[in-house]
């Protein structure tokens, strides 16, 4: 017995053809193979084995499919998440070009300068958009591992701190804008240093928005352990042990 496969979705062979005639295989000259076993179309050929819909072995199929879904929702996570990042900061690029009142400038489009809309305006556009994807920073391509990306990454821990503690310290019973009872200085002592007084909040409920954000502190400190754990990281903690970058 003889039969061709061809590959479909997930790089899987399926049984496309069937045939015990040797002659026919070889005259014309397309890849069959030889088998001793019960083969009908439709059946899997994995793992040079012929597997049929729901018969012995399939579980290794399930398996297989399931696995390479699994790599398709982090690659879809991963790009949801740079999409997410990209759009974050062309945002607040536009908004210190607001606030300044220069033309906004991105790559080599310039803007012109656009009158900051009033704190209603942005609640009622924030409060559209669903609660951001939550992607772990281990699972997604890594930024070098260097002294830099541990500080870089030391220094949005404490932003993402002060973050959860305005949050939990919110003033407003606003179900769409999160009133910090004192201003917060996000990216201080940077180029991006900025001070924000309250945050519209997306389409969720406060607790599970401060939720999302505990797991980014929570992510952000296993991914600084991690780059601690590579770089043989053994400088003395005890003095700033807050997520900030370490004294010079």
């Amino acid at each position: 017995m003889f039969f061709r496969t061809e590959t479909k979705q997930y790089n899987l062979e399926i049984v496309m053809a069937v045939t015990d005639d040797r002659h026919f295989v070889e005259i014309t000259g397309q890849n069959w193979i030889e088998t001793d076993v019960d083969v009908q179309p439709g059946d899997f050929y994995f793992n040079n084995k012929v597997i049929k819909l729901g018969g012995d072995g399939y579980k290794e199929i399930e398996d297989y499919i399931f696995a390479k879904r699994e790599e398709e929702n982090v690659v879809i996570l991963a790009r949801e998440a740079e999409e997410t990042a990209e759009r974050e900061r062309l945002l607040r690029l536009i908004e210190e070009a607001e606030a300044s009142g220069e033309p906004v400038v991105l790559g080599t489009t310039v803007l012109p300068p656009v009158p900051v809309p009033p704190l209603e305006e942005r609640v009622e556009v924030v409060k559209k958009f669903p609660l951001p994807v939550f992607v772990s920073i281990l699972s997604q391509p890594l930024p070098p591992v260097t002294m830099d990306t541990l500080n870089e990454y030391k220094a949005k821990l404490v932003d993402t701190k002060k973050m959860i503690a305005g949050i939990e310290g919110a003033t407003d019973n606003n179900p769409n804008l999160c009133v910090f009872s004192n201003p917060i200085v996000f990216a201080e002592g940077t180029e991006f240093e900025h001070t924000v007084e309250s945050l519209p909040i997306p389409d969720t409920e406060l607790s599970t928005f401060l939720a999302h954000w505990k797991k980014v502190e929570a992510d952000q400190q296993q991914f600084i352990d991690y780059l601690k754990t590579e770089l043989n990281w053994t400088a003395d903690e005890t003095a700033t042990d807050d997520g900030g970058p370490d004294p010079e």
